[in-house]
């Protein structure tokens, strides 16, 4: 027999010699049971303490930004609406929503070429009352013939992808243009942080 098996025996025969054998109280049988757990260091499955996996962290961590307190604007594009007719010069102004804190970037982007082309060096301005604004002129190319097609893309991004953004270095022409988008935007297939307004352009 162990140690810690005698010194368990030697509890229950101490306490069975001081109440009787017939006479073991509720409190007494509690008392051994608790003796009996502070020895061998057992925990409950009920006590014990509960963790979440790195899946489920994962499943509910933060959203792609993190704007300071509670926000129920949703992000929108608001103006232009789609197809609407454009002067390649003068551009469009593009307006919407977003909570404060979001990073709302404008890309023209060239389907001739595969190119995204940055207008905004920085991430747009969020007003007190969950509102941006950004005029994006000039948009296409010199020669582009009436009736050509412009996509834009406004995103909503992480900060990680803001920074990638930043980070572009123009080309000789002062430029900045990359394709793909870098790894950590929102891909075309996020439809909540990748919107596409498609203008069109009416002439010079």
């Amino acid at each position: 027999m162990d140690h810690d098996n005698r010194h368990r025996n030697k509890i229950i025969t101490v306490l069975l010699a001081t109440t009787g054998i017939g006479m073991v109280t509720a409190t007494a049988l509690i008392a051994v049971m608790v003796l009996l757990r502070g020895t061998n260091g057992a925990v409950s499955p009920a006590e014990a303490p509960t963790t979440r996996s790195s899946a489920q962290a994962a499943a509910t961590g933060p959203a792609i930004t993190t704007p300071q307190g509670a926000c129920t604007t949703p992000f929108s594009v608001s103006t232009p609406a789609e197809r609407t007719t454009i002067s390649a010069s003068g551009g469009a102004v593009f307006s919407g929503t977003a909570c404060d804190g979001d990073l709302i970037w404008i890309l023209d982007f060239d389907p001739t070429d595969g190119y995204y082309y940055q207008t905004n060096e920085r991430p747009l301005l969020i007003s007190p009352a969950g509102k941006w604004e950004f005029r994006n002129a000039p948009i296409g190319n010199t020669g582009d013939s009436t009736g050509t097609v412009y996509p834009v893309v406004v995103l909503r991004t992480s900060a990680a992808c803001s920074d990638a953004l930043r980070a572009m270095a123009p080309d000789s022409s002062r430029t900045v243009r990359f394709t793909p988008l870098p790894a950590a935007c929102p891909s075309t297939t996020d439809k909540e942080n990748y919107r596409v307004v498609e203008l069109v352009n009416g002439g010079p």
